[in-house]
């Protein structure tokens, strides 16, 4: 099965404009305020915009609150969360798919080809 079959089509809309529904958080806790730090430090004005949006900001606001894994990976790479709210979820996924493809092919061992797919996940 090919990823895109059984998938409901959502018009090609970046992941930003999709978002329905957003954790559950408890207000004021160690994440909000994570949150409101991480916002400070914020530079790219594409996702200064993205987070302005309202759904985007309760969206991270519960990652913050919910999941310190999730929040350290959006602190450590902003660009990467940049990509995913601006990207169609289809197409990023398939482009990292292609790209993924193309390294396990020159992994030169069994270690390489794992750190590759860590990486990927």
């Amino acid at each position: 099965m090919r990823q895109s079959e059984g998938m409901a089509s959502d018009g090609g809309r970046p992941f930003s404009e999709r978002i329905a529904d957003a954790p559950s958080r408890a207000s004021g806790g160690r994440g909000a305020a994570d949150f409101r730090a991480f916002l400070t430090e914020v530079t790219s004005p594409n996702l200064r915009h993205l987070l302005d949006d309202y759904d985007s900001a309760r969206l991270l606001r519960g990652v913050f609150e919910s999941s310190p894994y999730l929040s350290e990976l959006i602190q450590r790479d902003p660009d990467r969360l940049e990509r995913i709210l601006s990207s169609v979820p289809e197409h990023l996924f398939a482009a990292l798919t292609d790209c993924l493809h193309g390294l396990m092919a020159r992994a030169g061992d069994d270690a390489a080809a794992k750190r590759l797919l860590r990486g990927y996940k």
